[in-house]
């Protein structure tokens, strides 16, 4: 199983904790790693992690990991870029289907494994979609929305309404979603899965309890490692 996992960004938020977010420490691990060993106890064995800012400091730090699953790297030249154009620098490396996941999100094993054993005869994309609308862990500033009619994703964006779930970073992807970032020109993820959309191949897959924050700025620092904590997880 395949995954392709984006760290391309700035971060601008994390600042004053790391210069680098995915190098940013939460319960004495750096996100990135956390995220790499929740990939591989989800059954993942190879990633591509995409790198812009400062992307020698993450790839040293990659380097010295003893991860129990293979790693690559490509470095996109401006990580100022949209999501989109870091999800295509990965394409050429991914066989048939992919997770597509963000560094800077912790998500539930049991969440990667629902999206990545989800079934998509017609290679459409499908992307985990969280229903709990008002969740406490939620930045409803920030956070992506989705609408659905039934499995199908119909429209995509921040600010979206109405809309019914939360698009939580964890998608399955394969040749159509790279199809579609091709056609666009800076895309960013919202902008390739609503091309999708468009034809039909956008489709949600239900997380129900499944856990993921999205771990952007201060405060939600501070629930992950409350999170991590009561879980036990740490370096030690």
């Amino acid at each position: 199983m395949q995954a392709i996992v984006l760290a391309a960004g700035f971060g601008s938020r994390l600042r004053s904790h790391a210069p680098s977010k995915p190098l940013a420490q939460v319960a004495g691990r750096p996100l990135l790693l956390h995220t790499a060993l929740r990939l591989a106890e989800a059954g993942v064995d190879d990633i591509t992690v995409v790198l812009g800012h400062r992307a020698e400091d993450v790839a040293a730090a990659l380097a010295e990991w003893n991860l129990p699953l293979g790693v690559r790297t490509v470095t996109v030249a401006d990580p100022a870029l949209p999501n989109g154009v870091s999800a295509l620098a990965a394409a050429p490396f991914i066989a048939s289907r992919a997770l597509l996941v963000m560094a800077d999100h912790l998500v539930d094993p049991a969440l990667y494994r629902a999206v990545a054993e989800a079934r998509a005869e017609d290679d459409a994309l499908l992307l985990g979609v969280d229903r709990r609308i008002g969740h406490a862990w939620i930045d409803e500033d920030d956070v992506t929305r989705v609408r659905t009619e039934g499995d199908a994703i119909v429209a995509i964006g921040k600010h979206l309404e109405p809309f019914n779930g939360y698009d939580t970073g964890v998608f399955s992807v394969g040749k159509p979603l790279f199809d579609a970032l091709s056609g666009l020109s800076t895309p960013s993820l919202s902008q390739g899965v609503a091309a999708l959309a468009a034809s039909g191949l956008a489709r949600a897959v239900e997380t129900g309890d499944g856990a993921w924050l999205d771990v952007d700025d201060a405060r939600a620092l501070d629930i992950a490692e409350r999170w991590l904590g009561a879980k036990g997880e740490s370096a030690a």
